[in-house]
């Protein structure tokens, strides 16, 4: 997930606490969602761009396909690694060709990134994908609506945790997890901030759909996930 201003420290010490969203339903459930919208099969190749800590990879190689780590920070690739024996790791950023032959894999995901590029970064990264998919093959996408709130991601998953635990079982969830959280809000609303300078940008349905197809991509339905905070949805390279 990278442009040519690409802040290094920024993504280290956000990786350092980024495995903390595990413990959020919200989280986990969309990571699930995209591992089901890619149909993970033995023999199937899939490329997960802006990798990071490697969360959606562990569901992916669960599944038997064979899942390859793509990002431009040493950190979150060495968390990935970490993670299973021999995953495949990249080294690249995404406003470059990608170091990848064409139409090496059947599938490619890129969750929460896209918003991270510039407008001509994203056209450069979307019709790189479109590049290495075989024809006919899959690009998974999650992407933060315009005026997101992350902080809804937590409330979300403490409501649940009130309900199914009660007000003590709550409370011990939350002690556990506050450092990371509090942390993690932090780094969103720095997002948020620059976001309203033009370093991120936050999508709505038809600016992404018109992306998509602008790369080349037939693309299908578009939903809701993470808490109602960020787009979901499958595009078919042409």
């Amino acid at each position: 997930m990278s442009t040519a201003g690409y802040d290094q420290g920024f993504w280290d010490r956000y990786f350092r606490y980024y495995d903390a969203l595990e413990q959020f339903e919200p989280y986990r459930e969309m990571l699930d969602l995209v591992a089901r919208l890619c149909e993970p099969a033995r023999g199937v190749r899939i490329l997960d761009v802006g990798a990071g800590t490697g969360n959606l990879l562990s569901r992916l190689r669960a599944a038997g396909a064979t899942a390859v780590a793509l990002d431009a920070n040493d950190r979150g690739l060495a968390r990935a690694a970490s993670k299973g024996p021999s995953v495949p790791c990249i080294r690249a950023t995404l406003d470059s060709p990608l170091p990848i032959r064409p139409a090496s894999f059947e599938r490619v995901t890129a969750v929460n990134v896209l918003y991270t590029l510039s407008p001509a970064a994203a056209e450069r990264c979307l019709r790189e994908v479109r590049r290495v998919l075989r024809p006919g093959g899959r690009f998974v996408f999650v992407t933060p609506v315009e005026g997101a709130k992350p902080q809804m991601v937590y409330v979300e998953s403490v409501r649940r945790w009130w309900r199914e635990q009660g007000p003590i079982g709550a409370a011990r969830r939350m002690a556990r997890v506050i450092v990371p959280t509090v942390a993690i809000l932090a780094y969103n609303e720095r997002i948020r901030r620059q976001g309203d300078q033009g370093a991120f940008r936050f999508f709505r349905e038809v600016e992404l759909r018109e992306e998509l197809v602008r790369a080349g991509f037939e693309v299908g339905e578009i939903g809701r996930t993470y808490a109602n905070q960020a787009w979901i949805g499958s595009a078919v390279s042409r």
